[in-house]
């Protein structure tokens, strides 16, 4: 009995010293606690994951913990797995910076668009003839300057009409103020010289209430069924360039087109077409006198310069224009080239979609944005800069001296502002108002010209007709649309969110069979899953603590 009551307290003792070595070994009861609590939590883990792996849609996990797997079999799982996400998540690369660069496609509108939806183009007519002799003799005046004998007021004279003229005596750059232009109009043709009849949809006009006159780098011109100067400019130019409101526009905006549903509006203007075919088109009949032909001016070229341009803007030399010589009859087919945008495109930066949506860019002295106006405006603050002075046809600042286009100062830079204009944004010297994109709505016209001879004495002789004075050139110009309708192009996304989204998950089904369902399984078994289990072990663990 002795010893059995020795041995219970040497097993006593000992299982006292071992509990005593445990805890000075591990720190106590609660580094065991910790401990415990590490092995379960990699545990839940380790379940999760394998859990996971044999369930989820996504192809070849279900490998990796596959239980009778050999270590190759699973190797070449994993290695099958990694190469089919590298490759699709290069092919998605690839397609975002598809999206990312070019977002934008150019397509055809999905209908077509009537002619009568579009306002019939602005004609402007320029003639050759600069100035009647009778008035001032742009030749003689060369000479004169030529041979060192002209007077103070022809050769300020000349240097006027040498704004518009390419001349020969003058110096590399030269400066007038504002009242050359009032110059420029004394001296020229009128209006009811140069345009003796016209003619809108079989209806003749009274032309000097239906044409205006603009002041442009060709001079003197004269146009049809184009807007006041006062809408097209600002205040900030000067007050002869704007000029009356003759033209105002009625039931008709840049951007939103005609007011067809606003029954208030008794006269649409600008003048649309509502019939095609040269007979319901425009028709004038020009006239220039033998006499006030000059060959030193325009050089050989005589006759009339025809632009078509949007009714919103003024012409500019930088457009193509059709040549009309004299004693000739050409008919005009106006094609309008209609560019719109669609809304979705408003979310996407103008640099990424390469066009300025109306209220995203003012300028100075236009009240409309286009991509001409953009680079005229440009141009002007360059050369207001550089030379000191504005291109006489382009906007100019009040108190801005005028000088030619001619000019060595303004030749240079535009050729500058040309080189430059493909480089977005504008860096060197370029300043940065220069950075001109196209609108997101553009209307165009394109012309093109058929001629014949214009016998028109004849004609007048056949009919028995009044005698016309001797010396005078005529011709006839025909503008008008062809067809009812005509393709619009649109700009629109090639690459929209739900695109993306749709090619981001075809190329992932197809190399993985991943989708959203699994992202959403894969954030349930390492959210709720996990968070559940775990708390299903505590509470296991403070059960069996309890008994």
């Amino acid at each position: 009995m002795v010893r059995v009551h020795v041995g219970f307290a040497q097993e006593q003792g000992l299982s006292s010293l071992s509990k005593t070595s445990s805890h000075s070994l591990f720190g106590g009861p609660h580094s065991i606690q910790a401990e415990k609590c590490r092995r379960e939590a990699k545990l839940t883990c380790r379940t999760i994951c394998r859990d996971y792996c044999n369930n989820t849609a996504v192809h070849g996990f279900r490998y990796f913990f596959e239980k009778g797997r050999s270590v190759q079999e699973r190797t070449f799982w994993v290695f099958g797995v990694f190469l089919c996400f590298t490759v699709s998540l290069y092919l998605i690369s690839k397609v975002w910076t598809k999206w990312e660069t070019c977002p934008v496609i150019v397509t055809f509108a999905d209908q077509p668009t009537p002619v009568w939806s579009v306002p019939f183009p602005a004609v402007t007519i320029c003639p050759s003839t600069k100035t009647k002799p009778a008035l001032f003799n742009y030749t003689l005046a060369q000479h004169h300057v030529l041979d060192n004998v002209s007077t103070e007021e022809e050769f300020w004279k000349y240097q006027a009409l040498s704004l518009i003229c390419i001349p020969q005596a003058m110096p590399p750059n030269y400066h007038l103020n504002a009242t050359a232009n009032d110059f420029l109009v004394e001296v020229a043709p009128t209006m009811e010289e140069v345009i003796l009849e016209c003619y809108w949809q079989h209806r003749q006009l009274n032309c000097s209430k239906h044409f205006m006159r603009t002041l442009t780098e060709e001079g003197v011109c004269f146009t049809f069924n184009g807007l006041s100067p006062h809408e097209i400019y600002t205040n900030e130019t000067q007050e002869s360039l704007r000029g009356p409101s003759e033209f105002p526009s009625s039931g008709w905006s840049v951007d939103g087109g005609y007011d067809d549903g606003d029954a208030t509006i008794k006269r649409y203007y600008p003048r649309r077409q509502q019939f095609v075919g040269a007979d319901t088109g425009f028709r004038v009949i020009l006239q220039s006198a033998d006499a006030d032909m000059d060959y030193v001016c325009k050089g050989c070229e005589q006759g009339f310069r025809v632009y078509l341009h949007s009714p919103a803007h003024a012409p500019s030399w930088t457009r193509h224009y059709s040549a009309l010589p004299l004693n000739t009859s050409m008919y005009l087919l106006a094609s309008p080239a209609l560019m719109t945008t669609t809304d979705g495109l408003k979310d996407y930066s103008p640099e990424r979609r390469s066009c300025y949506f109306p209220t995203e860019r003012k300028l100075r002295y236009y009240r409309y944005y286009s991509m001409e106006s953009c680079i005229y405006e440009c141009f002007t603050n360059m050369t207001q800069r550089r030379c000191g002075c504005a291109p006489i046809g382009l906007p100019i600042p009040p108190g801005v001296p005028m000088c030619s286009i001619f000019s060595q100062c303004n030749l240079k830079t535009y050729v500058e502002l040309l080189d430059e204009a493909e480089k977005v944004p504008f860096d060197g010297p370029i300043p940065q108002e220069c950075h001109c994109l196209p609108s997101c709505k553009t209307l165009h016209y394109h012309g093109e010209a058929t001629s014949f001879d214009f016998p028109w004495n004849m004609e007048r002789i056949a009919r028995r007709m009044p005698s016309t004075p001797q010396g005078l050139s005529r011709s006839q110009l025909n503008v008008y649309f062809d067809t009812l309708q005509f393709v619009t192009s649109q700009r629109r996304e090639l690459y929209g969110h739900t695109d993306f989204l749709a090619n981001t998950g075809g190329l992932l089904g197809l190399f993985t069979g991943f989708s959203v369902i699994s992202l959403v399984e894969l954030f349930y078994y390492v959210s709720l899953r996990l968070w559940c289990d775990v708390k299903r072990r505590a509470e296991e663990r403070r059960r069996r603590d309890g008994n």
